[in-house]
């Protein structure tokens, strides 16, 4: 068992999904605002990222961007192991500001659901996705340790992302009932196809999975430079006060977003009217963290 446990760890992140892509995408929009001096460091540190075991052949899957952008797929695919492992299987230490959750696997740290009154709610343990964001500008900022810094980088590169993304900052009543009701979990309760009486939502058939997959409708990662590039002129829209580099500010402001999100009936597909506006709220979203991820880069 621990046998397959450790082959399970040195595994490279070689699945990729529409996720990913999105991740990438909102990564390289932000490498491109940068200043040349910036890129060399961002991609000098993705190095590090690339070089592990046979993850450059990943990495060659996705031509047009930088290595930073690619490295953005680290925090997915790692949210299921110890901290602690995924620093050691890049050569790196955990960061003192990160030493509390060494143990911990970084699941918690995606989303940031509010607790509904009356309601069962998710598990709150560990940190969320505000407080991990915040804990990641710290760590590297606190080490010099440059195989440190680029898993510090690529984790904080992806949650960046997800704080944008408005599903995994709500939660609803998805039992619809004023006495007794069932957290939706930032949409992993909420099914949005048809199904029998007491049976299971089939996996990927949630709220958060259309959110995090169809509403973008990145599917190709042979597309992936137009993708850039359609982002890229939502971006050029975004004016100087809608910035910020607090983390908090970004869950608030992906919250306000709710009415249009849950905009669409439980237990049916959701109609073109409202893939279109998810569509577009989609590539608004990415432009805005990729435009605020910049800005946190050049804080850093």
């Amino acid at each position: 068992m621990r046998l397959l446990i450790l082959l399970c760890l040195l595994m490279p992140f070689s699945a990729y999904s529409y996720n990913s892509l999105r991740h990438i995408v909102v990564a390289d929009v932000a490498y491109k605002m940068l200043s040349d001096d910036k890129q060399q460091m961002l991609d000098d540190l993705a190095g590090t990222i690339e070089d592990e075991g046979d993850n450059a052949n990943l990495f060659r899957k996705f031509k047009g961007v930088s290595t930073y952008a690619k490295s953005a797929m680290l925090a997915d695919s790692v949210a299921g192991n110890r901290l602690s492992d995924v620093y050691e299987r890049f050569g790196g230490e955990v960061p003192e500001p990160l030493a509390a959750y060494a143990g911990e696997t970084t699941e918690s740290w995606h989303q940031s659901v509010p607790v509904l009154k009356n309601c069962t709610n998710p598990d709150s343990s560990g940190a969320d996705l505000p407080e991990a964001i915040d804990l990641l500008k710290a760590a590297f900022k606190s080490t010099d340790d440059r195989n440190s810094r680029a898993v510090t980088l690529a984790l904080l590169t992806g949650l960046v992302a997800d704080a944008h993304q408005p599903i995994r900052t709500l939660g609803t009543d998805v039992d619809r009932s004023p006495d007794e009701c069932q957290h939706d979990n930032g949409g992993r309760n909420f099914c949005i196809v048809v199904r029998e009486e007491g049976a299971a939502c089939p996996a990927g058939k949630n709220l958060r999975a259309f959110w995090d997959n169809k509403a973008h409708g990145m599917e190709d990662p042979k597309k992936i430079y137009q993708y850039v590039r359609n982002v890229t002129k939502y971006a050029k829209g975004i004016e100087a006060s809608e910035l910020s580099v607090d983390s908090m500010t970004w869950i608030e402001n992906s919250r306000s977003l709710a009415n249009e999100v849950y905009n669409t009936p439980i237990d049916e597909w959701p109609g073109r009217s409202y893939e279109r506006k998810a569509k577009k709220i989609s590539y608004e979203r990415m432009a805005l963290a990729a435009s605020n991820l910049g800005q946190l880069i050049n804080d850093l």
